[in-house]
């Protein structure tokens, strides 16, 4: 990896743009395997949370599945659980979902910056209504075709699951 020259330090930005410039106030963590933390200036979202998931604070938990799961004890103060199609706001975090035959779509937009949350195969199959993003995260449990990468032009992608 080379050093960024923008934050001078060693960035896999690879020169192109620098991952502090797309979101500064947007902080993705991985939170185990299966689970994501997405934090922008007003709200917090914990993204498919199980009992392994470590004790953290969220504004609002989505889940991938819709099948009467309760929000795990160690996820606190939640206000919403988001867990089918529709459109959400919640502490200027803007969510909309969509569900094909195949799973939900869920896109973000965390302080100005386009969040685009899927399986990659959900994702081919409403590809032409979801446009382009700036950060892809990407739930992968085996080998998938990467040609979805080229078509929504994220600027950062990130790929969790088994």
């Amino acid at each position: 990896m080379d050093k960024c020259k923008d934050i001078g330090k060693v960035s896999p930005c690879q020169g192109k743009f620098c991952c502090d410039r797309i979101a500064p106030t947007m902080d993705i963590s991985l939170l185990g395997t299966q689970t994501l933390r997405i934090k922008g200036k007003g709200a917090t979202i914990v993204v498919d949370p199980d009992e392994k998931t470590p004790k953290t604070e969220a504004d609002a938990v989505v889940m991938f599945k819709s099948l009467d799961r309760k929000i795990p004890s160690k996820i606190e103060n939640p206000r919403v659980l988001i867990q089918g199609p529709g459109e959400y706001e919640i502490g200027g975090i803007k969510i909309s979902s969509q569900r094909t035959d195949g799973g939900l779509v869920y896109q973000f937009y965390v302080d100005g910056v386009k969040v685009l949350l899927g399986d990659p195969s959900v994702l081919s199959k409403v590809q032409e209504k979801i446009g382009e993003c700036q950060v892809a995260l990407l739930k992968v449990s085996e080998n998938f075709d990467q040609s979805i990468i080229l078509t929504i032009e994220p600027n950062v992608v990130i790929v969790y699951g088994d």
